[in-house]
């Protein structure tokens, strides 16, 4: 039986239209969690941070100062004084600018003697040495020790260290074939009277610019004394005349064995100031 295209067409139109289907919605992905972020985070390669112009690095700020815009930090103002006014400033001196002048001496003690410096001495009725020099050793060629060490003034140091390298020396080598090394000293500085007198006037001593010379000690440790060895004709008397002789050239005032009893066992030579520069040798 053969359908007519009539029923045919109206069955096609009373079927209803099928809408196409939607379109798929995606799957949501999982979310990672806390630990997986960091390790995303870490993974991925940063650009690197370059300076701001506008700012300090990495600020995007331009009222954030750049590092080479910060400002110093300001100056406290001086402390003010109950007028008002800063006080002044105390400024250290500078070192000797207010200290006494050295002792011009000092330096040239180093080549003609061994001797350590001092604090000044002051002692009773007047004695006194500004500039007092433990004196162990005088002379350089070859060095005279002084047992015991001496204190003495620096004129005196060097006066004793004149006479020492010159006519001690060659007086030793003409008559003794040998130089001195030493001497006994049976006084420098003391505070006392002339011949240890307590009433008379004040001796050179008490002022470091006497020295009393007992004896002589040798190279080969003889020891020419002059208590014993002064008088005679042998080479160590002639010796000691010798080197009194001379020692008037250098000293105000020297006395031997011949000038009294208070010397008969040394030399006393110190540098006292006369009228009329007069000098005494006896």
């Amino acid at each position: 039986m053969r359908v007519p295209v009539s029923w045919a067409l109206a069955a096609v139109l009373a079927v209803p239209a099928i809408a196409p289907a939607a379109a798929a919605e995606p799957l949501p992905r999982p979310r990672p969690g806390p630990a997986q972020t960091a390790t995303i985070e870490q993974d991925i390669p940063r650009p690197p941070q370059r300076p701001d112009r506008r700012g300090a690095v990495g600020s995007l700020d331009p009222a954030v100062p750049r590092e080479d815009e910060k400002a110093a930090p300001a100056v406290p103002s001086p402390p003010k004084t109950l007028s008002g006014a800063p006080p002044k400033l105390h400024m250290p001196a500078r070192p000797g600018a207010d200290a006494a002048p050295a002792d011009p001496c000092a330096s040239r003690l180093r080549v003609i003697a061994r001797a350590a410096p001092l604090d000044p001495i002051t002692g009773e009725g007047g004695c006194r040495i500004a500039a007092p020099y433990d004196v162990v050793s005088i002379g350089a060629a070859p060095p005279v020790s002084l047992v015991p060490a001496a204190t003495l003034a620096c004129p005196m140091v060097e006066a004793l260290a004149a006479w020492t390298d010159g006519p001690v020396q060659n007086a030793a080598q003409d008559y003794l074939g040998q130089a001195v090394a030493g001497y006994w000293v049976a006084a420098s500085y003391v505070c006392r009277g002339q011949n240890g007198q307590a009433d008379a006037r004040l001796s050179e001593h008490g002022f470091g610019n006497a020295v009393d010379i007992s004896a002589f000690v040798l190279e080969d440790g003889s020891v020419v004394d002059v208590r014993l060895h002064w008088q005679g004709d042998t080479a160590r008397s002639t010796f000691l005349h010798r080197a009194h002789a001379t020692a008037c050239a250098h000293f105000s005032t020297v006395l031997g064995p011949e000038s009294g009893d208070d010397h008969r066992t040394h030399f006393h030579l110190d540098l006292a100031r006369r009228k009329n520069d007069h000098r005494i040798c006896e």
